[in-house]
């Protein structure tokens, strides 16, 4: 056994979490190897980073029967020769905590920290001492005496000492005396408390107005709303004028095939008519014998709105090449999505579910639309879509113009040739600057397709 890189074996007291799972899963393969679990000779290849299997990328071509790999979630994998096969999770069992590792040396000391922003200034200091009194100034000049009164012929007693005299004007002020030291710093007193945060400010003077963006994209166009409720029933108006002849009615299914009368005798063969038995080449099998004379005037064969007169004389192949120039008239009727259908401004509806027809080579058709439509006001186009297998074609887009705010008929046919294939056929409306709703009556509503006849 092979393993890339080192040997399988057991390394003791492995600190390095990721060595000593690597000497754990070596041991684990020896294990399996021992156990059978290898089914032979195995040769590691190494780890991929993703589940497995692994790609050609990650371990390239070619593998040796017993090359395994193990994947990101412990899971080995072992070519066999034709295939990498899951061999089960390599990953062994929760060894031991070991012990606690020497502490790593002390890091080198970090380079300077640039240096800090300046702090904010500091408060006020204490006043200092107020300084020395300067120097008296000189005493001001002594007032006038009084004038001495007159001296008296009896001598009398001695009057009281007389009154303080004036006070002398005050002198001039003497000189400033010069500026006292100055006083030492006071110390630093506390920080103050946080003041009180301050009243809002008045409000900023309003910017200038910006310039206007680019317009932004147009966005999606939202869903189709719900149907509005429909109104009340106005009251009966008085009759009007006979209108003019509307349009012709679908045709309607063909009944089922009564049962088979009972075979008539048969009759004498004239000596100049010709009987068709049923086992001639027909299109379809006739239930009864179809006689002709070939001397009588030959009667047309109506069918739809086309006549046709046959060749004479008659025979299988004369007939049924006539029936192939018939029409063979409406080949399948299809359906509307709903009785009514919300019509919006610029969006296509889907009126009509897809009405699948076999387009018989050679053949023409023709896809007949109609129903009523009711507008949110007058002169406005309706776009009447055809599509084909949710292709819209092109050229089947004709717009209907609806002359008032009322009921219109919206009547329109295509005609297509058909190609062999099968086609599925449905019918979108598009309002175009209104809205407006189209009503699906089948009284007077109808989708279909009809066969009109062969290409010309």
């Amino acid at each position: 056994m092979t393993l890339r890189p080192g040997h399988p074996g057991y390394e003791a007291r492995t600190r390095d979490p990721e060595r000593r799972a690597f000497f754990d899963l070596q041991k684990r393969i020896a294990e399996l190897e021992e156990g059978g679990g290898g089914g032979g000779s195995s040769n590691f290849i190494g780890a991929i980073p993703t589940p497995g299997p692994p790609t050609d990328a990650q371990v390239p071509p070619p593998h040796g029967d017993g090359d395994y790999v193990i994947d990101s979630g412990g899971n080995g994998w072992m070519w066999n020769g034709t295939a990498w096969v899951n061999i089960g999770s390599i990953k062994g069992p929760q060894g031991p905590q070991g012990p606690q590792g020497i502490q790593g040396a002390t890091g080198a000391t970090g380079a300077q920290g640039p240096i800090g922003p300046t702090g904010a200034q500091g408060p006020q200091g204490v006043k200092g001492d107020t300084g020395l009194t300067g120097p008296t100034g000189p005493q001001g000049v002594k007032g006038d005496t009084g004038a001495t009164g007159a001296d008296s012929t009896v001598p009398g007693p001695v009057g009281p000492t007389g009154p303080q005299g004036v006070k002398g004007d005050t002198g001039a002020t003497g000189a400033q005396g010069p500026q006292g030291l100055k006083g030492d710093p006071g110390v630093q007193g506390p920080v103050g408390a946080t003041g009180a945060t301050g009243a809002q400010g008045p409000q900023g003077v309003k910017g200038d107005t910006g310039t206007t963006g680019a317009q932004g994209p147009v966005g999606d166009t939202g869903a189709q709303g719900p149907q509005g409720i429909k109104g009340d029933t106005g009251a009966t108006g008085a009759q009007g004028t006979q209108g003019p002849q509307g349009v012709q009615g679908v045709k309607g299914d063909t009944g089922s095939q009564g049962p088979a009368g009972a075979t008539g005798a048969q009759g004498p063969i004239g000596p100049d008519e010709v009987m068709v038995r049923p086992d001639d080449p027909f299109p379809t099998n006739p239930l009864v014998d179809l006689w002709y004379d070939d001397d009588a005037v030959a009667p047309p064969m109506p069918a739809s709105n086309v006549s046709f007169t046959p060749t004479v004389p008659l025979t299988a192949t004369t007939i049924q090449a006539a029936i192939a120039q018939l029409p063979w008239g409406v080949v399948k009727k299809g359906a509307f999505v709903a009785a009514s259908v919300a019509l919006t401004s610029g969006v296509a509806a889907v009126v009509t579910n897809q009405l699948s027809v076999v387009m018989t080579a050679g053949r023409r058709y023709r896809i007949c639309f109609l129903g009523r439509a009711l507008y949110s006001q007058g002169n406005v186009y309706t776009r009447v879509t055809l599509r084909i297998n949710g292709v819209a074609v092109p050229w089947a887009q004709p717009l209907k113009l609806g002359i008032t705010n009322f009921y219109d008929i919206v009547n329109v046919h295509w005609l297509l040739d058909g190609d062999g294939t099968t086609k599925l056929f449905d019918v979108t409306l598009t309002m175009e600057g209104a809205t407006g709703t189209l009503y699906c009556e089948p009284e007077i509503s109808y989708f279909y397709a009809e066969d009109v006849g062969p290409v010309r």
